[in-house]
């Protein structure tokens, strides 16, 4: 059975501390929890959680959507995109099964990137170059900046999707994250 990896790729650091993760702790609760009633996603939805501040780290690794229970997400110090877009890398890499001659693979892996920042090393450009090579023909990332201090122009360099939200409500997350489910 073909699988559709989705990748919650998560910035944690200080800035993220308060409303911002909690928003994104209550999206993907309920992005979830709709695509739990969905008996298609139930078959082919996979997901993981990898979270980065200065390093990254695997919060939970890709799994079925049925086992899948949204953490609480931790906060760290620094803003390391390289860090992060790195392991993304590494564990898209490992996990997404590649079409060949004999079977097919799977589906063509979405990444959810969230951050509100601008980061705080020196390897993201690297980092974005090996995303363009690698990546970017491969997958669908979708940059989500939260709050006016992100470099929209970095995002724009991983991805066309790129969703500003600014000083908006609760109901407008909501209604952002019921946009993401659907487009799942």
């Amino acid at each position: 059975m073909r699988r559709l990896p989705i990748y919650f790729l998560i910035d944690v650091s200080e800035s993220m501390v308060g409303e911002q993760i909690e928003h994104v702790e209550q999206g993907i609760a309920a992005i979830v929890k709709e695509l739990k009633t969905d008996p298609t996603a139930l078959e082919t939805v996979f997901l993981s959680i990898i979270v980065f501040a200065g390093q990254a780290k695997t919060l939970i690794p890709l799994q079925e959507l049925v086992q899948f229970y949204p953490p609480k997400i931790p906060i760290g110090g620094g803003t390391s995109y390289g860090s992060g877009l790195g392991h993304l890398m590494y564990e898209m890499r490992r996990d997404v099964v590649k079409t060949t001659s004999d079977r097919k693979g799977d589906w063509k892996p979405i990444v959810f990137f969230f951050t509100d920042g601008v980061p705080t090393d020196e390897s993201t450009e690297s980092a974005i170059h090996q995303w363009k090579l690698s990546w970017k023909g491969s997958a669908n990332l979708v940059a989500i900046s939260l709050g006016a201090e992100t470099d929209l122009a970095l995002l724009h360099e991983l991805s066309e999707n790129v969703f500003h939200i600014n000083n908006t409500s609760g109901e407008d997350y909501r209604k952002f994250f019921r946009w993401v489910t659907a487009s799942i």
